[in-house]
């Protein structure tokens, strides 16, 4: 699979107000019935742009971990949630998760599975710290050229079925989520096979 990485220096992009149109993060989260109490993982979490609203729908009961591989992109993430009690910021590794087993009731991965060069690696650390009615949620760019799209080129993209075959190949039961409020993408949504 392609292994494209997002270039920090341009940061700025991930939380550019346009970006909400074509892919809000409230419309993930109530896709993903994401509640109070929960316990949620953003992974490549970038500067926050999912990890703060799911902070707002988990609430003071529950708990967002934002993870990112760039230590730039730490830094943000703990300016921006520097005093909230309910997020977590910390660096982790493309392979390896700084997290407990059985730790998370979801792993969220939003605009990163084309940038993991070994998706079985991640999926099975996702594996790990998912409780067992735990699930994964993937949104990612939908390898189909349209006109005047965002996102990076189609050629660094993972077809929804190639990814879906790398998460049913980590021991999950992955499903394809209808969502015409994401236009460039597709949402896999999986749940950890006994």
């Amino acid at each position: 699979m392609p292994a494209h990485k997002f270039d920090a220096a341009h940061a700025h992009r991930l939380d550019d107000p346009d970006r909400a149109r074509f892919q809000d993060p409230a419309v993930l989260i109530r896709d993903l019935g994401v509640c109070p109490g929960m316990v949620c993982v953003d992974i490549g979490a970038g500067t926050g742009f999912c990890s703060q609203p799911l902070a707002d729908a988990v609430g003071p009961t529950g708990h967002v971990y934002a993870l990112d591989i760039h230590p730039e992109m730490v830094a943000r993430l703990a300016a921006r949630f520097s005093g909230a009690a309910n997020v977590s910021v910390r660096r982790s590794e493309e392979s390896r998760l700084p997290l407990a087993d059985g730790t998370a009731d979801l792993a969220l991965l939003v605009n990163v599975f084309h940038e993991l060069a070994d998706p079985a690696a991640i999926l099975a650390e996702v594996r790990r710290v998912l409780r067992p009615d735990g699930r994964l949620a993937v949104l990612d760019w939908a390898k189909v050229a349209k006109e005047g799209q965002p996102g990076p080129p189609v050629a660094h993209r993972v077809a929804a079925e190639d990814a879906a075959a790398a998460i049913a190949a980590a021991g999950f039961r992955a499903s394809p989520v209808e969502e015409p409020a994401f236009p460039y993408h597709y949402l896999l949504v999986a749940s950890r096979c006994p």
